[in-house]
């Protein structure tokens, strides 16, 4: 059973990745993709799911990321403890729209990666939320996923 970040560089390195290549086709943000490969950062499901899409793994890295948990630094095992306080939501809305905002001065190209990152962590926080807050997340987080969208019809993207 190999470490997760011993997975993923073979990986790369038999497919002819680069970082900076896997995270363009991931849509992250290179430095990003970066800290998760090197456990500085904590893998989400959703992330183990398109890394092995993209590297053609048949679940190979979504095995080993799912193996990380005691091996995680302390930022990643903070993220599974406690319940999630309400106040995360608020957060995500206000950022949701700055990003609307945000468009006009940079371009969907540069907010993609960094709202895919946000909705990973809406994910990543739905099984530590009570009823009420895993609703708001929910619908939040279904805001940010209409955001590509609308990023994707800009026409400055095309």
């Amino acid at each position: 059973m190999a470490d997760f970040h011993v997975v993923v560089r073979r990986l790369m390195t038999e497919r002819g990745f680069s970082l900076r290549g896997l995270a363009s086709e991931a849509g992250y943000d290179p430095s990003y993709l970066s800290k998760v490969v090197n456990g500085k950062k904590p893998c989400s499901p959703f992330i183990a799911r398109r890394l092995d899409d993209i590297l053609g793994a048949a679940g190979e890295i979504t095995e080993a990321a799912s193996r990380l948990g005691a091996g995680q630094d302390a930022e990643a095992s903070v993220m599974d403890e406690g319940p999630v306080a309400p106040e995360l939501v608020s957060y995500f809305r206000d950022s949701l729209a700055g990003h609307y905002r945000a468009d006009m001065f940079l371009g969907p190209r540069n907010l993609i990666p960094t709202v895919r990152t946000q909705t990973d962590l809406i994910i990543s926080l739905l099984p530590r939320a009570d009823a009420t807050v895993r609703a708001a997340l929910l619908a939040t987080g279904a805001a940010y996923a209409a955001l590509p969208a609308f990023l994707f019809a800009d026409p400055v993207s095309t």
